[in-house]
């Protein structure tokens, strides 16, 4: 006979391998795309030269930023950092 844990596996299906949280928070001046971006607006090109990552990634690392409410997207393709209460 199956237990409730094995059963509640079996409807959920495998899990993806756990890495780093989507909505961990960062204290200030651990989160390092966050230095980079500072406090002026900057855009995703910019971003790219100060990092050296592509554009894949830091707009991966920017959206994840973005749900955590530290970043906010603004016309024109700019991103801002925003304060943290």
């Amino acid at each position: 006979m199956e237990s409730a844990d094995d059963l509640h596996a079996e409807i959920q299906g495998p899990q993806p391998p756990s890495g780093r949280a989507m909505s961990a928070e960062f204290p200030a001046g651990e989160e390092p795309l966050l230095e980079t971006l500072g406090h002026s607006p900057a855009s995703l090109d910019a971003l790219a030269l100060r990092t050296g990552d592509s554009a894949s990634t830091l707009a991966a690392e920017l959206t994840r930023l973005e749900l955590a409410g530290r970043v906010e997207r603004l016309p024109g393709g700019l991103y801002r950092q925003l304060a943290v209460p």
